[in-house]
């Protein structure tokens, strides 16, 4: 899948495979093509910044493997046979709950990830155990993201030279 993604990044950044391989045509007859146009256009001036691009793939990797210890640690402190044997396995528990969370349907997913996290975790605790991990990756999430709010009030998220 890695492959995959990464093919399908090159294929997207290459102006000859994109000659050839996009049909103009078709994708002129999209809906909002005038949205499209414009994230496409962002996305290009964002690679022309190497830099900013790979600085925001570490930074990405590194916060979600902080993310998944800090979900890891809230199940040992909780009291799920949570160890060293197992952490992949919960690692991937906790991704598909991430998955289950974005879905459409109740906001942030409420009561469907607890009721995922019921079924992959039944084995580790007993039910108030997984929902009270459950809960406290909700406020793990919400804390990590104020410094989002602090960002989007301050405006600083703006070019600089849209700002002057």
């Amino acid at each position: 899948m890695i492959a995959a993604g990464i093919g399908a990044i090159v294929a997207y950044l290459s102006p000859t495979l994109r000659r050839t391989l996009v049909p103009i045509g078709l994708i002129e007859r999209l809906p909002f093509i005038a949205q499209l146009k414009r994230v496409d256009k962002a996305v290009r001036n964002l690679v022309a910044h190497k830099g900013i691009v790979v600085a925001a793939v570490i930074t990405t990797v590194a916060l979600q493997m902080i993310a998944i210890a800090a979900y890891f640690l809230v199940a040992i402190a909780i009291g799920l046979a949570a160890g060293v044997s197992n952490m992949m396995e919960f690692y991937a528990y906790f991704a598909t709950g991430s998955v289950v969370q974005a879905l459409p349907g109740p906001p942030q997913g409420l009561g469907t990830v607890e009721l995922t996290y019921r079924y992959f975790f039944a084995p580790f605790g007993s039910a108030s155990q997984i929902v009270c991990v459950a809960l406290v990756i909700r406020v793990v999430v919400l804390a990590a993201a104020l410094p989002g709010l602090f960002v989007t009030l301050t405006g600083s998220y703006k070019p600089k030279r849209a700002l002057a």
